[in-house]
C-alpha cells in the first residue's frame, strides 16, 4: 500500500514538477486546512491511481493523470457539500482525469509538443460543475478562518494578503493560510520559481488597476492565479533559466490577465467556473507562439522533460564547460598537429553578415605560413596535410574536380571550391571547403566518423592560399546561412602551455593543437559494468569500494558501499562524472571531486569545469547563500596534468573554488589524484580547511553475473 499512497502524495507536487517530499507535504497541509475539500482532492487522486492501475495503463510523465483528479476532487469539494453523491461525483471525476489526460496527450501533446498541465481539470470540471447543479447538491458551507487567518488579516498589508489568497487558489485553498503554505512548497523547491510568481503577480494586478478592475475581488484573484501558474510553466519548469524568462514571464501576466478577464465574464454569464482556462489557452499560446519555428533564439528557449530552474542551470553550466553546449554544434578540429586560425567568426574578408560563423585554418612554422618565397602552392605548409571529418554524419554532397589556384589568385565563380557537406541528425550540415583537387577519400552518401581522413588541404575556390574553412549551416544547400557552434577537445597552445578547451570559439592567430590519443590510459580508466575498485582510506577505518552499475535509461554509475553514487559517461577523448545522488559518502566525494573530469589524451595539460556548488564540502554559510539567492555564487575548477616518469603515473592537480559574480573568490579546497595507465585512479587526496581525505586502490575485481566469472585481485598481484 505505501507506494500507492507514496504516489499518490507526490502527484500534489507532480502537477508544479517538484521533487522535494518537504514540497509534497506542504501541498498536502494546504488543501487540509479546509478538511472536506483536502479529503475530497485525496479521494479524486486515489480514484485516478486506482483506475489507472485495474486498467494497466502506463504512467504519465510526472503523474500528471493522478494531478487532475487530485484537482478535480479538490474543486468538486470545493462548490459542493460532503455528501453520497458528492463522494460518486468525485470517484467519477478521477476515472475521467484517467481517461481525459490520455486523450489529451493523444490529440494535443504527441502532434503539437505541448504539455498537458491541468487541461483535464477545465473540461471534466466544468462537466462536473455542471452535472452538481442538475443534480441540486447543496453547495459547501464556507469555510470559517482559522486563528493563522485571523492572524494575517489583522497584521499583513492588503496587497500581500491578496497574494497569498491568489496562490491559495492554485490548490483550492484561498486563505492567506493555505498562500503561506504553498508559497513555502514553491520556495524551498525553487527561489527562481518564488521571484517569478511575485513579479506575474505584480504585472497583473497593475495592468487590471489600470483596466478599472476593484482591488480584493474575484476576477482580480483569479487573475493574480493564472499568472502565476503561467509564469511557473512558461517563465519556469519548462524553460531554461536565462534572461529572457522574466521577459517571457511579464509577458505572460500581461496576457493572462486580458484572458482571466474575458473567460471570467463570458462564464459568469453561463453560470459555469472558467477554473483554470487562462492559464492553460495563455501557457499553450506562449509556447506555441514562440516555438522553434518563431526563430534560434526561442528554438533553443522551452525544455523537456520539466525541470526545477536551479536543476538545468547547474546541469547547463557544466554541459557548456564540457563541449555540450545547447546553444550551439560541436565539432572537432579538422587537422591533425598544431594550426593556427587564420580568420574566425566576423573575420575581416568572408565571414560576415549571414555568413558571420566560420572558421579558417592554415599551419604557421618559424612565424610564417610557407617556406621559400610562396610563390609555389607547395611552399605552403598547410598545402596537402590531411582533413580530418569533424563530425560524425553521412556526406550529403562534394566534389574534388575543380583546379588548385596558384597563391595569390580566386576563383570568384565557385567561391566554395571543393568541398564536403556532412549532414548531421539534428538537421544540419558541416562545411569543409576549399579542398584539393582529386584528394576526397569518400563520396556521396558514405558514412563518416569522427577523425576520419576525409581530403587534403588545397587551394581551390575563393581561396588566395592554402586554407581548409570550416562552419556548419542549415540545410543542404551551399549558402546557407552559418549556424553558431564552437570546438570541443581541442588544445589552445598559448605561451608554451597546453590548455584543453572543451568549449571554445577560437580567435584569430590563434594556435590550436588536436590531442593525442593516449589508448592505455583510455583502457586503463574504462569502466565496465560490474566492475569494482576497493580504496583503503587514510585516517578512516572504512574502505571505499564502488561497483560500476548500470539503469533501465543506459545511464552508468559508480556505487559505493554506502549507496551513495555517481553517474559517469566514458568517450574515446574524455570520463566525465556529471550527477551525485544517494546518501551521505565523503570518501566517494573526495573521489569525485578529483577525477570530476579527466580528459584521455597523451600531452601534458591544463583545463577547467564547472562544478555544482552543492557538490563541494562548502562552509554551512555558503550553501545558505547559494540556496538563498541562486546564480550570485559560481563554482569553478582548475585542473593541471603532468607525467611523473620516476612514479610512472600522470599526477592530476586540481583547484575547486566558489567565486562571485565580480570574479571574487570566497571559498576554496584543492587535491590531486594519480593515473596510472594500467590500473587507472590509483590515489586520490581532497585537501579542505577541516580535513584531508585520502585513498589508494588496493583491489579491483568483477562481481559474477550469469555467464561471467567473478574475481577480484589486490594491486600488484596477478589475477
Amino acid at each position: 500500500m505505501w507506494p500507492f499512497f507514496h504516489t499518490l502524495l507526490g502527484a500534489y507536487g507532480s502537477f508544479l514538477y517538484f521533487k522535494s517530499r518537504k514540497a509534497h507535504w506542504l501541498l498536502v497541509a494546504a488543501t487540509l486546512l479546509n478538511p472536506p475539500v483536502g479529503l475530497m482532492g485525496l479521494l479524486g487522486g486515489a480514484a485516478s491511481l486506482s483506475c489507472r492501475r485495474l486498467l494497466a495503463l502506463p504512467n504519465q510523465v510526472a503523474d500528471l493523470d493522478v494531478v487532475n483528479g487530485v484537482l478535480l476532487g479538490l474543486m468538486v469539494g470545493t462548490f459542493f457539500a460532503p455528501t453520497p453523491a458528492t463522494i460518486t461525483l468525485t470517484l467519477l471525476a478521477g476515472l475521467l482525469a484517467t481517461l481525459v489526460s490520455r486523450l489529451i496527450y493523444a490529440t494535443v501533446a504527441l502532434p503539437w509538443g505541448l504539455p498537458i498541465l491541468s487541461s483535464p481539470l477545465f473540461i471534466i470540471g466544468v462537466g462536473l460543475y455542471a452535472v452538481g447543479r442538475a443534480l441540486v447538491l447543496p453547495g459547501a458551507v464556507p469555510h470559517l478562518p482559522n486563528p493563522v487567518d485571523l492572524f494575517l488579516y489583522q497584521w499583513v498589508a492588503s496587497p500581500i494578503l491578496a497574494w497569498l489568497i491568489s496562490m491559495g487558489q492554485i490548490y483550492f485553498s484561498p486563505s492567506p493560510s493555505g498562500g503561506v503554505l504553498i508559497g513555502l512548497a514553491i520556495l524551498l523547491s525553487s527561489r527562481r520559481l518564488f521571484l517569478m510568481i511575485i513579479l506575474a503577480f505584480i504585472v497583473v494586478t497593475g495592468e487590471l488597476r489600470m483596466l478599472g478592475v476593484l482591488p480584493y475581488t474575484i476576477p482580480l484573484s483569479l487573475a493574480g492565479t493564472a499568472a502565476m501558474l503561467t509564469a511557473l510553466m512558461a517563465g519556469g519548469v519548462f524553460a531554461r533559466p536565462v534572461g529572457r524568462t522574466f521577459l517571457v514571464t511579464i509577458v505572460g501576466a500581461a496576457v493572462v490577465g486580458f484572458v482571466s478577464l474575458g473567460t471570467y465574464n463570458i462564464f459568469y454569464y453561463l453560470g459555469l467556473p472558467p477554473l483554470s482556462l487562462a492559464f492553460i489557452t495563455t501557457t499553450w499560446l506562449l509556447m506555441t507562439a514562440l516555438g522553434p519555428w518563431a526563430g534560434e533564439t526561442w528554438g533553443r528557449y522551452w525544455i523537456s522533460p520539466p525541470q526545477i530552474p536551479e536543476t538545468v542551470a547547474e546541469v547547463m553550466a557544466m554541459a557548456e564547460a564540457r563541449g555540450v553546449s545547447e546553444g550551439s554544434v560541436g565539432l572537432r578540429p579538422p587537422f591533425l598537429g598544431t594550426w593556427q586560425v587564420y580568420q574566425g567568426w566576423d573575420g575581416p574578408h568572408t565571414h560576415q553578415g549571414l555568413w558571420r560563423h566560420g572558421l579558417d585554418f592554415h599551419k604557421i612554422q618559424g612565424g610564417s605560413a610557407h617556406h621559400g618565397d610562396g610563390r609555389q602552392l607547395t611552399d605552403y605548409h598547410c598545402f596537402g596535410a590531411a582533413i580530418c571529418s569533424p563530425v560524425t554524419g553521412t556526406v550529403s554532397a562534394c566534389r574534388d574536380d575543380l583546379p588548385d589556384n596558384p597563391p595569390g589568385q580566386i576563383d570568384s565563380e565557385h567561391c566554395w571550391g571543393n568541398f564536403l557537406l556532412i549532414a548531421l541528425t539534428d538537421g544540419h550540415h558541416v562545411l569543409l571547403s576549399h579542398i584539393q583537387q582529386g584528394s576526397l577519400t569518400i563520396g556521396v552518401n558514405a558514412f563518416v566518423v569522427v577523425g576520419q581522413i576525409l581530403a587534403r588541404c588545397g587551394n581551390s575556390g575563393r581561396s588566395p592560399q592554402p586554407h581548409i574553412h570550416l562552419h556548419v549551416q542549415q540545410g543542404p544547400w551551399l549558402g546557407n546561412p552559418t549556424r553558431p557552434f564552437h570546438l570541443a577537445n581541442v588544445i589552445v597552445v598559448q605561451g608554451g602551455e597546453n590548455h584543453l578547451m572543451l568549449d571554445h570559439i577560437p580567435q584569430e592567430q590563434e594556435s590550436l593543437q588536436h590531442p593525442s590519443p593516449n589508448p592505455l590510459l583510455a583502457l586503463s580508466l574504462r569502466r565496465d559494468v560490474g566492475r569494482t575498485f576497493t580504496y583503503a582510506m587514510q585516517d578512516l577505518p572504512a574502505q571505499l569500494t564502488v561497483k560500476v552499475d548500470i539503469d533501465l535509461a543506459g545511464t552508468l554509475w559508480l556505487v559505493s558501499d554506502k549507496n551513495a553514487k555517481i553517474a559517469f559517461v566514458q568517450t574515446d577523448t574524455l570520463i566525465a562524472l556529471h550527477g551525485r545522488q544517494g546518501g551521505a559518502d565523503p570518501s566517494l566525494d573526495a573521489l569525485l571531486l578529483t577525477t570530476a573530469l579527466t580528459p584521455l589524451c597523451e600531452e601534458a595539460i591544463s583545463w577547467r569545469d564547472t562544478i555544482p556548488i552543492h557538490w563541494l564540502p562548502a562552509p554551512w554559510w555558503l550553501r545558505i547563500v547559494h540556496w538563498c539567492f541562486p546564480g550570485i555564487l559560481k563554482g569553478e575548477s582548475r585542473y593541471t596534468r603532468q607525467w611523473q616518469p620516476m612514479r610512472l603515473c600522470w599526477v592530476q592537480d586540481v583547484h575547486h573554488r566558489v567565486i562571485t559574480w565580480g570574479g571574487h573568490i570566497v571559498w576554496s579546497c584543492h587535491g590531486s589524484a594519480e593515473l596510472s595507465e594500467s590500473l587507472g585512479w590509483t590515489r586520490f587526496r581532497l585537501h579542505t580547511a577541516k580535513r584531508t581525505l585520502q585513498g589508494e586502490l588496493v583491489r579491483h575485481g568483477m562481481q559474477a553475473d550469469h555467464g561471467i566469472s567473478g574475481w577480484e585481485t589486490g594491486v600488484g598481484e596477478t589475477t
